[in-house]
């Protein structure tokens, strides 16, 4: 018996995806994408960022706040509960 029968070993990410980009990680990422291909396959993409943006659009890997339901909706729905905003940004809800 050992640690890993009780969990899985951490993952090692190099962040959020939203932070790997906002510091312009990305530019001086050198990884080449062929080491993250089978052996027998060839690599899908050529820079690190497009599997980072594939893995956003596929929804593995948080990029940004996602909800089951459109902004405008989230909005209309907060007016009429009675929050009302100020200027570009909603007052807290309190």
């Amino acid at each position: 018996m050992s640690g890993s029968d009780w969990q899985a070993p951490p993952k090692m990410l190099n962040s959020t995806s939203f932070y790997y980009f906002a510091t312009d990680q990305w530019r001086s990422d050198e990884i080449q994408t062929d080491a993250l291909a089978a052996a027998n396959e060839t690599a899908r993409y050529t820079h690190p960022a497009d599997y980072a943006l594939l893995a956003a659009r596929l929804g593995w890997a948080p990029a940004y706040p996602t909800f089951n339901r459109g902004s405008n909706q989230i909005a209309a729905d907060a007016k009429i509960g009675g929050l009302r905003g100020r200027g570009r940004h909603q007052s807290s809800m309190s």
